[in-house]
């Protein structure tokens, strides 16, 4: 991506957010976040690392389909890819798995698959708990509607990728430089028909990174002294992250978050808390990657 759009994508976040910010009260969220117990704050490290751990999990168990890779270098590509998805539109930067994948003598066809069929995954599982928190909190009708469009989104891009007319669209429009994908579609079936019950213990697995990545938010409620249930956090976090799979900003920066508060707003939760937990989140989600890409880039392996 030029930087000049990863700027402009970035600026526009920042604004969104920063309005955000105004409508609740500068002073207000400022005051909030002063107010926080320190020692919830402990815990969310804790937290980052299981979930990382779960998820590079979820890549090696995929990867080794097509070759064994040691699995601390495993949790090194992906902690790599997910900071490179936080500057990026729609998280594409976590795609950069492809490129650890090519250095390890691993095609671009076949690297290919497996992030994509991860985030496909990903994308299922948050529809069910966004599907379920429409269910409840605005009625069957809304829930149905929503996940329909969700699931005829991923019924078209399965039959793009699996018929042959979709791989014959696809490589006509890639031109020359379709033969870089060499082994795609060969290991989409290794997947879809061989692999089936591994696609199932990647969605059982995202649905526990889920739940183990979510309940930072419900510490830092805490740390606020307020307490939310986790079905909801878990359904609106769910909407705020697919919104963030929109590619208007950087990583959905600022309507992610405009959307989750409006949301727990409804709820009768306070406005400046659920501000300060996403402020809270991503002033470390970004130090956390800028600490983790610095070192990539930097040549020390952190495995």
């Amino acid at each position: 991506m030029k930087k000049p759009g990863l700027i402009w994508r970035f600026a526009i976040g920042v604004a969104v957010l920063s309005f955000l910010i105004y409508r609740v009260g500068f002073t207000r969220v400022l005051k909030t976040i002063a107010s926080v117990n320190p020692l919830y704050l402990l815990f969310i490290p804790i937290v980052y690392a299981v979930s990382f751990s779960i998820a590079a999990l979820n890549i090696h168990l995929m990867i080794s389909v097509v070759k064994k890779l040691p699995y601390r270098r495993v949790l090194r590509y992906q902690l790599l890819s997910w900071s490179a998805g936080l500057f990026g539109p729609g998280k594409i930067g976590e795609f950069s798995l492809v490129y650890f994948l090519r250095k390890e003598g691993i095609s671009l066809g076949k690297g290919m698959v497996i992030p994509l069929l991860d985030k496909v995954i990903t994308v299922a599982v948050l529809a069910i708990f966004a599907g379920y928190g429409f269910f409840i909190y605005f009625g069957m009708a809304t829930a149905a509607r929503m996940l329909a469009i969700i699931a005829l989104a991923i019924v078209v891009l399965g039959l793009v990728f699996i018929t042959g007319f979709g791989r014959a669209v696809i490589r006509r429009l890639l031109g020359r430089h379709a033969s870089h994908f060499k082994g795609f579609s060969k290991t989409l079936r290794l997947f879809l028909r061989e692999r089936r019950s591994l696609l199932a213990l990647n969605m059982v697995l995202t649905v526990i990174k889920y739940v183990v990545a979510i309940s930072a938010i419900f510490l830092l409620f805490l740390g606020f002294g307020i307490k939310v249930n986790l079905p909801a956090i878990m359904f609106i976090d769910a909407v705020a992250t697919m919104l963030a799979l929109i590619p208007v900003t950087v990583s959905g920066l600022g309507f992610a978050e405009s959307a989750a508060v409006l949301l727990y707003s409804n709820m009768g939760v306070d406005a400046g808390a659920a501000v300060g937990v996403y402020l809270i989140l991503n002033a470390f989600n970004y130090l956390l990657a800028v600490l983790l890409l610095s070192l990539g880039t930097g040549g020390r392996e952190l495995d």
